[in-house]
């Protein structure tokens, strides 16, 4: 008798715009990442109330759980006469359970995707 060796492929991962539904997920990936424990409203306005004007924040979900999460916090940086809307990246995430699974990648879509054209870091130097 022969052995059989059945290889299975990872699971199907989905790259999305995280909704107001997504916090209990979210919390628990803050909660992972920071071994600490978090009301899901103070996670909500960490991530700019999920509101999209304010904030973009990408998850991906794998069977129907958030295994990573990337922000992209909005500002306007300008004079009177030129201002640029810029995004400054924050709170990326890949789950301990899903690392090495190619969905760093997927977290690092290109700010203009997600309404900004530019990013900005903590000393608000912008970047096109």
């Amino acid at each position: 008798m022969h052995a059989t060796t059945v290889l299975s492929s990872p699971p199907m991962s989905t790259t999305r715009l995280a909704t107001p539904r997504d916090l209990p997920g979210l919390t628990a990936l803050f909660e992972e990442r920071d071994g600490a424990r978090y009301e899901a409203d103070a996670v909500a306005r960490r991530l700019g109330g999920l509101d999209p004007a304010r904030a973009r924040t990408l998850v991906c979900e794998r069977n129907g759980a958030i295994t990573a999460m990337s922000t992209l916090v909005f500002r306007a940086f300008g004079t009177s006469r030129n201002t640029v809307r810029a995004g400054y990246w924050t709170d990326l995430y890949v789950s301990e359970r899903a690392r090495y699974e190619g969905l760093y990648d997927g977290m690092l879509q290109g700010a203009d995707s997600r309404g900004a054209p530019a990013l900005h870091g903590p000393d608000a130097q912008v970047v096109q």
